[in-house]
């Protein structure tokens, strides 16, 4: 039996802007079920590649999701076939809860009392002490920070805060990462284990 394809993988990915080369030829995969975080420098190019992934047409390469050759128009499409995208500066509105924070983001078809149970569940399989009913303004900047990174029901591929000198993340959000790939303003390292 042959292994399943894999949920996303691109090939070749490029993406250049007027005087800077944002992605030089970037190939990528992500298993079902992992979580990939992609981390570099400001500059590197992490925040293009997302929104390629996300929908900003690549001058070259392929993507494929679930084998399958795509070509993604946009971020509802995207978010259709089950990819979602956690901005680096994600805006949590602090009158709301955790779930409903996390819920505004996504698809109607999830209920915010599924995306509660989902936000439950994934806190306790990554020790993270977060209350889905908890309204923001509540909480300790530890707790917000953990709630970007972590929670994307349907999600994907996720992205850490770039880091400047040196690739770390906290335990709990290196704990959620199956794999993790460096990036640099010039070729990107290959893909790893976190550690």
């Amino acid at each position: 039996m042959s292994p399943p394809a894999p949920r996303l993988a691109l090939a070749n990915v490029s993406k250049r802007f007027p005087g800077v080369q944002a992605n030089d030829r970037i190939s990528l995969t992500v298993a079902p079920g992992e979580i990939h975080a992609v981390l570099g420098e400001n500059g590197a190019g992490k925040s293009t590649l997302m929104k390629i992934i996300y929908g900003v047409r690549p001058d070259n390469g392929t993507m494929r999701w679930n084998g399958a050759p795509v070509v993604i128009h946009n971020p509802r499409q995207a978010r259709w076939l089950g990819i979602a995208m956690v901005f680096q500066h994600f805006a949590l509105f602090e009158t709301l809860t955790v779930a409903e924070n996390v819920w505004l983001g996504l698809d109607r078809r999830i209920t915010r009392v599924d995306t509660a149970r989902d936000v439950e569940r994934v806190s306790a399989l990554y020790g993270l002490d977060l209350d889905p009913e908890a309204p923001v303004a509540t909480m300790s900047a530890s707790q917000v920070n953990d709630i970007s990174p972590t929670f994307t029901r349907n999600g994907l591929v996720r992205r850490s805060t770039p880091v400047t000198s040196s690739v770390r993340m906290s335990v709990p959000k290196r704990a959620a990462c199956s794999r993790n790939r460096a990036m640099s303003a010039g070729p990107s390292m290959p893909s790893g284990k976190p550690g």
